[in-house]
């Protein structure tokens, strides 16, 4: 059959005409395989004697999902903040949108599940807030505090700030760095540096009370553990 052509059945003077289908009636719910739907369609033309027409009513089993749907409504997300005209922060309102959706996920009209007459619990409008944009703002800093070593190469002072004024809205952020830290003047350490005992020296007498020394030395260094020092 060549495109854009179909079958058809003329019928014949002695045939019997029927309409087109109607509609489906609709399944009873719930949809658990035990009802039908049916639909019908009305004679034109009764048939010559002999002949008879076709039925007029035609059923089918009432299955989820392919005839027959359950419904339920669907609430969607909080939409933005919407504020009165002109206005770019401050006081608004939020809503949301309630839609019907239908068993296999589709969404539908709204009346579909008004007609069941579902409950509807759900708040559709809420106030809400814009903030307004403010800025951060610090305080000064801090002066340097004292070293935290009292000599040598690895002592540190530090200064702070703080926030007076957190930022709102699309103001600007406070930064991260807070602290700032910097080496604190060179100063040489000194410790002194004791040595070995010598041995106990009797003056005039081979025993009894006497003395032994040691020789004590300033070393400079530079506060780590791993400088053994310069003696000074």
């Amino acid at each position: 059959m060549p495109l854009g052509a179909r079958k058809c059945t003329l019928p014949c003077p002695e045939d019997c005409v029927m309409s087109e289908w109607g509609p489906w009636s609709r399944c009873s719910l719930p949809c658990n395989g035990s009802s039908v739907r049916e639909r019908s369609a009305e004679s034109l033309r009764q048939p010559d004697d002999g002949k008879s027409c076709p039925a007029a009513t035609e059923t089918e089993v009432c299955t989820l999902n392919k005839n027959c749907y359950h419904y339920d409504y669907n609430v969607t997300d909080w939409r933005t903040c919407q504020l009165s005209e002109k206005a770019v922060c401050g006081n608004g309102i939020k809503t949301r949108m309630l839609d019907c959706v239908r068993s296999d996920g589709k969404s539908v009209d709204l009346k579909y599940c008004e007609e069941l007459g579902l409950e509807k619990t759900w708040q559709m409008n809420m106030s809400c807030v814009v903030e307004c944009p403010v800025n951060c703002q610090l305080s000064d800093w801090s002066p340097w505090s004292e070293c935290s070593q009292t000599c040598g190469l690895t002592g540190k002072m530090i200064r702070r700030r703080t926030i007076n004024q957190p930022f709102q809205g699309d103001g600007r952020p406070c930064p991260s760095q807070m602290e700032q830290f910097k080496p604190c003047p060179v100063k040489p350490c000194y410790r002194w540096q004791y040595g070995q005992w010598s041995a106990c020296k009797v003056e005039d007498a081979q025993c009894g009370a006497g003395t032994r020394v040691r020789n004590i030395s300033c070393v400079v260094f530079d506060g780590s553990i791993e400088d053994v020092g310069k003696v000074v």
